[in-house]
């Protein structure tokens, strides 16, 4: 059964729930379309309205506004005009079926609950999104079995770099939009999850037409044959395409587009709104003047530590909140809808990294010594990995060194683009203590910064993020002692992938809360709806990446393997953030706002565009997380 066939079926399915909600002597004919009567720009026939479900013939259900309050289901068999007229000109049939409106003057009205709207509108949309999404899964099968078996001068096609990355970029959406459709299946329906399920309805739509244009590129000639799967996946959605895109014209009930989709515990929320005040009143009103020192100060650390905000990972009996990754969440969140970049990067870096490695390897002596201060903001740390030759995530290439001198090291080596490293107080430094065994011969090294020979070379002037101060560190034979190494020799690497790996996740949800900041602040100052139209629909792709990025980080939070989703992640987010922030500089320019209006969104520009580049370049994370998949599809062809 082809897609066009199964969203016939669908249509029928939500007809008949739409009849079983009516007196038997409202209804008439065998099918129905669903209209929701909210205002909008458009009128028909003295009702003003949007299409939201599509027949298969020709009786018509309206949901309108009741004279006494409240919203009545109309039924009407005598349709006089096609409901495609609600967004384009002419009337007849379309892929799907005669579209109508009823004369409002032939109309019965039946009572509908919004508890019983709800119900058959969020399972009607849920549906769809489903069948949709299960023909481009099959279709992203086909494409796959398609490049395993043809080769090229160089190999065969699912090996070539961009073939991989293109497919791979499919996989990834299709996950997206997996789990956000999961997220919204498991929930009791209500007006909130009707709402949220037009706004995935959107989403969906704009990154399966993406999908099906690569699907169909990747096949070449094939591609474009009808009885290719794929050819008729990428026909049949051209023709549903336009009436369901008007089928989610929009929510009717409020949604927060600050914290779209995802519910929380009343204390996450008592939590993040604790934060959120916190912020406002003492973050918010200095910020600007951290960025322009370049610089937070000691106090600003002090301060943070002092209401629990630096050891949220660190367990009580050392002064910390004993909680973890799903508070860093909301923190990150908040921070980067407030615009506080800078902030986020340094205390990221000392709440979510340095604190979590102390805490889980960290010796007793070690912890006692340094977790209390730095969960109190007294004691700043960093992490120094990257090298000048380590670009990307290739740290086993790293040439800092430490040698073994009985009871210390002897560091020597330079560390490039350390966050925090200017303001620290220690460092906690990954080193070679073996010559020449790649990853299993680093080991990690408590260095206090004040110990002679260690030196701040350069702090280096960046892009943005201008509070977070980044730095090139300096080892010159500086002598650590032995009991300052973090863990077992050897095994430093393990250690800090373990939180890298978390810190990605939290690095894609800055990004997605970064895109819907921007996106929010430039809806606002947009006068007109249609020049927002593209704004809103980025805005429902963002709602449903933030549900990703929190699945990922809830398994993250239960000890469960995240390595592949955190790579994907971070890169989609990466890459989203940017695009957005195109799309907002468009809009804003194409309605002619004065400079000054978007000198905000120059500086989101400038922050937005290194959180590509953290804890792993996008590049890097595409290929490994393209590896990843074009193996597992190679395994599920071979079954």
């Amino acid at each position: 059964m082809g897609l066009l066939q199964r969203l016939r079926t669908a249509n029928a399915e939500f007809a008949m729930q739409l009849r079983h909600t009516c007196l038997p002597e409202t209804v008439r004919g065998d099918a129905a379309a669903f209209v929701d009567l909210r205002p909008a720009d458009d009128d028909v026939g003295g009702l003003t309205g949007a299409l939201f479900g599509i027949p298969d013939g020709g009786l018509l259900a309206c949901v309108a506004p009741a004279p006494d309050g409240g919203r009545v289901l109309y039924l009407d068999a005598a349709a006089y005009r096609s409901a495609i007229a609600l967004r384009s000109s002419g009337d007849g049939d379309n892929a799907l079926g005669q579209l109508s409106i009823a004369d409002d003057a032939n109309l019965v009205g039946q009572p509908l609950t919004d508890a019983e709207l709800s119900r058959i509108r969020a399972g009607y949309l849920l549906r769809v999104i489903a069948e949709l999404v299960g023909e481009a899964t099959e279709v992203k099968r086909q494409t796959a079995r398609f490049l395993i078996d043809r080769k090229s001068t160089t190999g065969v096609l699912i090996d070539l770099p961009d073939v991989r990355t293109q497919l791979s970029h499919v996989h990834a959406w299709l996950d997206v939009l997996e789990a956000a459709h999961a997220e919204l299946t498991g929930r009791p329906a209500s007006p909130r999850t009707c709402a949220e399920a037009e706004i995935l309805l959107v989403a969906a739509l704009r990154k399966l037409q993406m999908f099906a244009n690569q699907c169909v590129q990747l096949n070449g000639g094939w591609g474009y044959i009808e009885r290719n799967p794929v050819a008729a996946f990428y026909r049949d959605l051209n023709a549903a395409r336009p009436l369901l895109r008007i089928s989610a014209t929009g929510p009717g009930t409020p949604i927060d587009w600050t914290q779209p989709f995802v519910a929380a515990t009343d204390d996450e929320h008592a939590f993040r709104a604790t934060f959120a005040e916190y912020l406002h009143e003492r973050v918010t009103p200095v910020f600007d003047a951290w960025e322009a020192s370049g610089r937070i100060p000691r106090e600003g650390f002090e301060e943070l530590g002092k209401h629990g905000y630096l050891g949220q990972a660190c367990p009580r009996e050392w002064g910390g909140g004993g909680a973890g990754m799903i508070r860093h969440m909301h923190m990150t969140e908040q921070m980067m809808l407030e615009n506080l970049f800078g902030l986020t990067v340094s205390t990221m870096l000392i709440a979510n990294t340095v604190v979590p490695i102390l805490t889980r390897y960290g010796s007793e002596d070690l912890k006692d010594r340094f977790l209390p201060a730095i969960a109190a903001g007294r004691t700043i740390p960093c992490l120094a990995v990257t090298e000048s030759g380590s670009a990307g995530a290739m740290v086993t290439t790293l040439a800092t060194t430490a040698d073994d001198r009985g009871d210390h090291w002897v560091v020597n080596g330079d560390k490039h683009y350390i966050t925090n490293s200017p303001a620290a107080d220690v460092a906690f430094v990954l080193t070679r203590t073996t010559r020449g065994a790649d990853a299993q011969g680093l080991t990690l090294l408590c260095v206090s910064m004040d110990l002679p020979g260690v030196e701040i070379v350069e702090k280096y002037a960046k892009l943005g993020a201008h509070a977070s101060e980044t730095g090139h560190i300096r080892f010159t034979d500086v002598k650590v002692p032995k009991q300052n190494t973090v863990g077992y020799v050897g095994s430093g690497l393990l250690y800090v992938v373990d939180v890298i790996v978390e810190e990605r996740v939290l690095i894609a949800a800055a990004a997605v809360s970064y895109a819907l900041y921007c996106l929010n602040r430039t809806l606002a100052q947009l006068p007109a709806r249609n020049d927002a139209a593209a704004l809103a629909d980025l805005r429902c792709e963002a709602a449903a990446l933030r549900v990703r990025c929190w699945q990922t980080a809830r398994r993250a939070a239960a000890h469960t393997s995240i390595s592949t989703d955190a790579a994907m992640l971070k890169y989609l987010c990466g890459d989203f953030v940017r695009d957005c922030i195109d799309a907002c500089e468009d809009a804003l320019l194409a309605g002619r706002r004065a400079p000054g209006d978007i000198a905000w969104l120059q500086r989101a520009r400038l922050d937005g565009r290194v959180m590509s580049l953290f804890t792993g370049a996008s590049g890097v994370m595409k290929d490994y997380y393209s590896r990843r998949v074009s193996a597992g599809l190679r395994l599920h062809a071979s079954a």
